[in-house]
């Protein structure tokens, strides 16, 4: 998942290279540091790693900054001879609560209904890629908070890539859009058992991250810790509905009920997850 090396120039100021974790989101790549099992669908659509140099600098004890260079979205390898800037500012206004302010910009980064089409480009760089990010994080005694909220498009930069969003998107939009908003709240109701729930809207009518249309999800977790920490289970149920119909030209329903396209479906599990 990760590979990378760190050299703390100064009290204040880091630099890191190599594959490491996003920093969108408020959801991780290790599911041992999330509390709900499954993802919200603000952190599967991505990204989730870059590979690149960034350098972090703490301003002051409650604000701080951190820019870098990366191979776009979950890329190893540089695939569109552009590197994509990254950002983050982090604020800790009073003691509890935590902000994160991020963003990455990019060029060739498309997914969902528009690959196909896009592969027909020969010029990777003929759109442009935005994601916005916010996160805040406010813990009280053994009750924690959490926003999430997220904006994307992405823009044509010359005429072949505009014609394209035109042609896959209904109302022939020439910068797609898709984004969400999640909230977060989960109790340790004691040392070994907790519980939470996460409510989540994430809206992408143009299939640009897969989804196609708006859904809504409500999920409740459990976090039961055995074998002294080694070992979490972790009961979940989780609600999603899909609601409207999408602006993409022949995109197809994502959920596929016995009986045809259905647009709810509930998912009850267990996942154990065992540290070492």
């Amino acid at each position: 998942k990760q590979l990378y090396g760190a050299w703390k120039a100064t009290d204040k100021l880091t630099f890191t290279v190599g594959a490491f974790g996003t920093h969108i989101g408020y959801e991780l790549i290790e599911p041992t540091l999330n509390f709900n099992y499954s993802l919200s669908n603000l952190f599967n659509n991505g990204p989730f790693f870059h590979t690149g140099l960034k350098a972090n600098y703490a301003i002051s004890d409650k604000v701080g900054l951190m820019v870098g260079l990366v191979n776009n979205w979950d890329n190893f390898d540089e695939n569109n001879g552009f590197k994509s800037p990254i950002f983050q500012l982090s604020l800790i206004p009073v003691d509890g609560l935590s902000i994160y302010l991020n963003a990455i910009l990019g060029k060739g980064d498309v997914a969902g209904t528009l690959n196909t089409e896009f592969a027909k480009l020969t010029d990777p760089n003929s759109f442009n890629t935005r994601l916005l990010d916010l996160v805040a994080i406010y813990t009280v005694g053994k009750v924690t908070f959490g926003v999430n909220a997220a904006s994307g498009a992405y823009t044509g930069s010359n005429s072949d890539a505009k014609n394209i969003f035109k042609g896959i998107t209904k109302n022939e939009k020439t910068s797609p859009t898709w984004g969400g908003v999640a909230g977060y709240f989960n109790v340790a109701a004691t040392d070994k058992f907790s519980i939470g729930t996460r409510i989540e809207q994430f809206n992408d009518f143009y299939g640009v991250r897969y989804i196609g249309a708006k859904n809504t999800s409500l999920t409740f977790t459990g976090s039961i810790t055995c074998a002294d920490g080694s070992l979490i289970l972790k009961p979940e149920l989780r609600f999603d509905s899909s609601t409207g119909k999408n602006n993409v030209n022949g995109h197809v329903d994502i959920y596929n009920g016995k009986n045809g396209p259905t647009d709810a479906q509930q998912t009850l599990g267990m996942s154990a997850i065992f540290k070492f």
